[in-house]
């Protein structure tokens, strides 16, 4: 099983985005983002509700990454 930050990671890139355009997209930094994807940090609610608005994914199915 895929941790958050690496299914973040997966539909990011299958939607052709690079790092530092998607974290514009949602209002954080390059490197927060990056920290999120290599399992370092974790977003808040609110943040976790932008990645999956613009990855076009339910806020419950990641949510259910979320450790």
């Amino acid at each position: 099983m895929k941790t958050l930050g690496e299914y973040i990671r997966k539909l990011r890139e299958d939607k052709d985005f690079s790092l530092r355009e998607f974290a514009k997209k949602i209002e954080v930094t390059a490197t927060f983002l990056s920290d999120i994807e290599l399992g370092k940090r974790y977003p808040s609610d609110a943040v976790l509700k932008e990645i999956a608005k613009n990855l076009e994914v339910s806020f419950e199915a990641l949510k259910e990454l979320d450790n």
